[in-house]
């Protein structure tokens, strides 16, 4: 896996979204250890950041799930969602975790140590 460090966060990111296509479950069978979902503090802010062209982040093509944000949410066994294209940006925390999506994945963060 190809990773970018963000040193400003002190995370290291996948470089790419991983298993898209996959449900969300799927997705977290495939994590690989030590590494986690976005958190959606860290989404906005690569989104908005001098990363994002590098990152892909307004292609259409790099969905991505993150971290639930909201307890009630997760205890409802919700998920969250990035989504950006040419013509909006949605951050989703109502995305169903059974569904999968061929554009949407998995971008992986860890906490630089």
């Amino acid at each position: 896996m190809k990773t970018i460090k963000i040193p400003e966060l002190k995370i290291e990111v996948s470089a790419e979204v991983l298993h898209k296509g996959k449900t969300y479950q799927e997705c977290m069978r495939l994590k690989p250890k030590d590494w986690r979902m976005q958190r959606i503090n860290e989404v906005v802010w690569l989104a908005n950041s001098k990363y994002a062209e590098k990152l892909k982040m307004f292609t259409g093509w790099n969905d991505s799930f993150f971290a639930q944000p909201f307890r009630l949410n997760k205890e409802k066994g919700l998920v969250a969602g990035f989504v950006a294209c040419s013509i909006r940006v949605d951050l989703d925390c109502s995305k169903y975790p059974l569904v999968p999506n061929s554009a949407l994945g998995v971008r992986w963060a860890r906490d630089l140590r």
